[in-house]
């Protein structure tokens, strides 16, 4: 199961729409069943930007070396 955080305000406009009610969105894994015995638990996180016009995402590139 994933949960949804809503992280904060977008940096810029909307690319699709031009809208500029965009917010920053974290969405990760929850650790649940044999992940909490399993010490190299990922919880493959994805970062991106969310219209809330018209909802496209786009996601953020990673830095190098991080996820």
């Amino acid at each position: 199961m994933r949960t949804r955080e809503t992280v904060g305000r977008g940096q810029r406009p909307c690319a699709l729409c031009g809208s500029d009610d965009v917010v920053a969105v974290r969405t990760r894994l929850v650790r649940r069943g044999l992940a909490l015995l399993n010490p190299a638990f990922d919880p493959h996180e994805h970062r991106y930007e969310l219209c809330r016009g018209c909802g496209a995402k786009n996601y953020e590139v990673a830095a190098a070396g991080i996820r």
